[in-house]
């Protein structure tokens, strides 16, 4: 059937075949559909009439029962028999019969509707007789009526019978033909299974089994059984023909590409691979029986050619040929021109030539990477060898192979040393792709912020500190992606949880075609930097502030003095004068009050005399313990501990005073009660430290430390809290010069004062005496 329509194609037997398939099902399924249309039709009028039949009896019934219950034997009567006429027009002219819907009744049982209306007319009258003058159950004329009815009763069922059967044979009728036709598709549809069968088999299995083998044998696929085949594994013979043609003629390149590639692998100098890589070009046996041949690279001076690697040349070619100019010799014009020189004999070209010179011939061919010269590739040709196309091109091929190579040989060692740089800078480096996220760190980075690189590896953001808001970042990364470098300060979170302020320098990387591919980061680590800076401008401010101070304090002891001389000679003059000895009794008190403010400042600007002794600060502290706690009061529990110390040269009533002072400050940082720790022991210290006073150097030290509960201080207010007259407590309470006192006081002993607080968690002040050793003088009093 399929050579009488002329398919040719596979795909279009296959359509044919398929869209027989397709009218089979769909008349399969129309058939199917029909039957169930014709059933679901029929069948309820199948219900209807039996139930007909049903109805015709129960109303016999009812007339027997009048004479019993009139009243509702003629109710129930009346109800069968309207109930009988619905059915009867729903089989007429179709529509609802006790909640039924039926169709109308095929024209072919008109007939047997016609027998059963006739019948239903006679049993009507008879039956409403019966249920409307029912007499007593022996009367003869009430019997008479029933033995009626119950003959028209016979002649209706019979009627109703008869429908039924007739609606049941056409029922079956219709199914048997629709599985008749069912039968017959099933029969056809068997038949194009084999027909698909043989299609699969014949046309399209066996020859695909033929292909393969062939394919895998390097088989014949032009033969008498594939030549002028039309379809498409005709067309899959003839691709597969040109693949082994193709695979025969590359065969020689990819032999030489996969040595080419194989000697590129292992990481050995340039040079050492271009020797190796001209042996295995120049073996090749269609083009010399000499095997000799030479690779030269362009990366000296600009226009020049520097020989690379040799094979066979002597030592007199060898030297003159170490530095070719661009244009000279065949190598030079190859490099020159960027072609592939060919010459079948020692020419006028050939200029590079030496006494004894064998006929040959070459075929110079320069090699190329992105357009750009990398060097020329020199083989040695038997002598009158022509120009064949197939060779040069495979030539050609390999010389931008090697090209290739060489140019990834030389990225890769400059890789190496640009990673080693990277990897022992003493700066952090950061290289991320364009997303953000972290590709690679070097090891400064690991040791200054505590994570691993394996840690850091695909994280994004690892090291924002909440230092800075969003919009901080925002501008970074906008002047980064718009092409542009930026240089800033950032404050990174370590692995601990620690700070570091770096000194970043952040660029994007590009690629040739300056699309950004990376960013790469190098920071500096400048937190002690910017420490000792602070500390230095603290130290400064309070220096400077020391000196107005002082000079204020002066002033200020004159203007006292002049006050407290004129209050002396007033006083006899007033004598008896209540309201004048009192008013001369409180200038009294305030030049008291001044006297000490002023004494206070003199202190903090170091101004007052001091008589340095060595002192035992354990013995002072103990001594003074039963003092502190009455300056503390009840709801403060001081504890001290004290260590056997080295003495330091101080001065005693100043040493009570920086302790009376912090105990005092760790009092009133404390308004609900708590503890005060005061510890006195010794401490080495092995590294310079920076601290409020400057770096404190290593050497042997006396600690004072005097711990509290309290409120604690923000950084804000611990750049402050050495200032004069800076206090947190309300006005009233304090003057602002304790801790500026103890600061001046701890500067002139050459001892350094350090402080750690963070709010809610308390404050602890620490000064570090320099000890006296045995035999040695001490240290830092000035």
């Amino acid at each position: 059937m399929l050579r009488i329509l002329k398919l040719k194609k596979i795909s279009d037997k296959a359509f044919l075949i398929l869209f027989v398939y397709f009218v089979i099902v769909a008349a399969g399924l129309l058939v199917s559909m029909q039957a169930s249309l014709s059933l679901r039709a029929v069948s309820p009028s199948i219900e209807v009439a039996g139930r007909q039949r049903m109805l015709s009896q129960r109303l016999l019934i009812q007339a027997g029962q009048a004479a019993a219950d009139p009243a509702r034997a003629l109710a129930d009567g009346r109800r069968g028999l309207a109930e009988f006429e619905e059915a009867l027009a729903a089989l007429r002219a179709g529509g609802d019969a006790g909640g039924v819907r039926l169709s109308p009744l095929p024209r072919a049982l008109s007939g047997r509707l016609d027998a059963l209306e006739a019948a239903w007319g006679r049993f009507k009258p008879v039956c409403l007789t019966a249920l409307e003058g029912p007499g007593r159950p022996g009367d003869p004329a009430f019997r008479g009526r029933l033995a009626i009815l119950d003959k028209e009763s016979a002649v209706l069922l019979a009627a109703t019978q008869a429908l039924t059967a007739d609606l049941r044979r056409l029922a079956q009728k219709r199914t048997d033909t629709a599985f008749a036709v069912l039968l017959a598709l099933a029969a056809a549809a068997a038949a194009l299974f084999l027909l698909t069968y043989r299609l699969l088999r014949l046309e399209i299995l066996l020859p695909i089994q033929e292909l393969a083998a062939a394919a895998a044998g390097g088989g014949d696929f032009t033969g008498p059984r594939w030549r002028g085949r039309e379809d498409e594994l005709g067309l899959l013979a003839g691709a597969l023909a040109d693949r082994n043609r193709a695979q025969a003629r590359e065969s020689s390149q990819q032999k030489i590409t996969a040595e080419l590639l194989a000697l590129a692998l292992p990481a050995e100098p340039l040079d050492i691979f271009l020797g190796k890589a001209l042996e295995a070009v120049a073996a090749r046996p269609w083009l010399s029986k000499e095997h000799k041949g030479a690779i030269f690279l362009a990366d000296g001076q600009p226009g020049t050619l520097r020989l690379a690697a040799q094979r066979g040349l002597p030592d007199s070619l060898k030297s003159m040929c170490a530095v070719l100019p661009y244009g000279r010799c065949l190598c030079g014009r190859a490099a020159a021109r960027g072609e592939t020189v060919h010459a079948p004999e020692v020419d006028g070209r050939h200029e590079n030539v030496y006494a004894g010179i064998a006929p040959h011939g070459h075929y110079c061919v320069p090699m190329k990477s992105g357009g750009a010269l990398v060097g020329v590739l020199n083989l040695y040709l038997e002598p009158g060898h022509p120009y064949i196309e197939e060779e040069v091109l495979h030539l050609e091929n390999i010389a931008g192979m090697l090209a290739g190579i060489v140019e990834k040989k030389r990225e890769t060692a400059k890789n190496a040393v640009l990673a080693e740089i990277i990897r022992q800078a003493a700066e952090p480096v950061i290289i991320t792709d364009t997303g953000g996220r972290i590709t690679s760190v070097n090891e400064a980075f690991e040791r200054v912020t505590g994570f691993s690189a394996a840690e850091a590896a695909g994280k994004k953001g690892l090291l924002k500190s909440g230092e800075h808001p969003p919009e901080f970042y925002a501008e970074m990364w906008d002047r980064l992606r718009a092409g542009g470098p930026w240089k800033g300060r950032l404050v990174n979170r370590k692995k601990d949880g620690g700070r570091r302020v770096m000194s970043a320098n952040i660029f994007p990387l590009k690629s040739p075609a300056g699309e950004i591919t990376a960013y790469a980061s190098i920071q500096e680590d400048i937190t002690e930097a910017e420490e000792q800076e602070a500390q230095l401008r603290q130290a400064q401010k309070l220096e400077t502030l020391g000196r107005l101070a002082g000079g204020v304090a002066h002033d200020f002891n004159n203007i006292i003095g002049a006050i407290s001389g004129y209050a002396t000679f007033l006083a006899p003059s007033v004598k008896g004068n209540a309201q004048a000895e009192g008013d001369l009794a409180e200038i009294g008190k305030a030049v008291e009050k001044a006297t000490g403010l002023s004494r206070q400042l003199l202190d903090f600007s170091r101004k007052r005399e001091t008589a340095f002794r060595e002192l035992d600060l354990k013995s002072v502290v103990c001594g003074n313990e039963k003092l502190l706690k009455t300056l503390l009061g009840g709801r403060v529990i001081l504890e001290v501990a004290c260590e056997d110390v080295a003495p330091v040269k101080a001065d005693r009533g100043q040493f009570e005073q920086v302790l009376v002072n912090l105990t005092v400050n760790a009092r009133d940082a404390m308004p609900a009660g708590g503890k005060v720790e005061i510890k006195v022991l010794p401490h080495t210290v092995s590294a310079p430290a920076p601290t409020p006073l400057g770096v404190m150097p290593p050497g042997e030290y006396v600690v004072l430390s005097v711990r509290d509960e309290g409120q604690g201080m923000d950084e804000g207010t611990l750049s402050k809290i050495f200032e004069p007259f800076f206090t947190t407590k309300p006005e009233g309470k304090g003057t602002g010069l304790g801790l500026s006192t103890v600061y001046g006081i701890i500067s002139r002993h050459g001892a350094y004062l350090a402080v750690a607080s963070r709010p809610g968690k308390g404050s602890v002040f620490t000064a570090y005496f320099p000890a006296v050793s045995p035999g040695k003088p001490a240290g830092g009093a000035i």
